[in-house]
């Protein structure tokens, strides 16, 4: 599936589940927007799965779904 600015998708990373918008980055990266800003946004590197932010998350990012609003 393609990820399209301003999406919403549910996704799982480091194994929870979560609903959060998706913008890709240059050099196979992608930032996971958070609307609360009790959460930070993170940057995922996508070559290998694992947020930039968060060295423990070895589960990797999984797109479950686009999420309609």
């Amino acid at each position: 599936e393609d990820i399209s600015a301003d999406d919403v998708y549910l996704i799982s990373l480091g194994g929870m589940a979560q609903i959060k918008r998706l913008q890709l980055l240059p050099e196979k990266r992608m930032r996971v927007i958070s609307s609360n800003s009790a959460y930070p946004n993170q940057v995922v590197d996508l070559s290998k799965g694992i947020s930039e932010t968060d060295r423990s998350d070895d589960l990797g990012l999984q797109i479950l779904g686009r999420v309609l609003v």
